[in-house]
């Protein structure tokens, strides 16, 4: 079990309220529970405000796959996402992350790590749920 396995955050991002949010963060797709999942290979074409957030931390996004109103990116980490010595970073990433996704829940899948790492906001509690396990 890694330092990061079901952690729970107090969120540097607590709002007073909750902005309103379009129907798919990622596609803008206006009615997302009727969509199959989109996945975008083209990352160099494509624009959203992660993409400044894995610049800044040097991860290779390879691609993104969302259904309905949840996106899986799939990265290259430049560090050992499951040692205690990376567990600020990581932590510090998917905060950012997080903002940038618009509070939206996402995943992180790196393949070569065998590692998913589940992010989720809870408006409620304002905490913020890491949670990572092996694929």
């Amino acid at each position: 079990m890694t330092a990061l396995s079901t952690l729970a955050l107090v969120a540097a991002c607590s709002r007073a309220e909750e902005p309103a949010r379009p129907a798919n963060p990622i596609t803008g797709a206006a009615s997302a529970a009727s969509q199959p999942a989109t996945v975008v290979t083209d990352i160099a074409h494509w624009q959203h405000p992660t993409k400044a957030v894995f610049a800044k931390y040097k991860v290779t996004l390879k691609s993104v796959t969302v259904r309905y109103r949840h996106a899986t990116f799939e990265v290259a980490f430049p560090f050992d996402p499951q040692t205690e010595p990376n567990a600020a970073r990581l932590q510090a990433l998917c905060l950012d992350l997080l903002k940038a996704n618009g509070s939206w829940s996402y995943a992180l899948v790196s393949p070569e790590d065998h590692i998913e790492i589940d992010v989720s906001w809870n408006a409620q509690t304002r905490k913020i749920g890491i949670d990572n396990h092996a694929v």
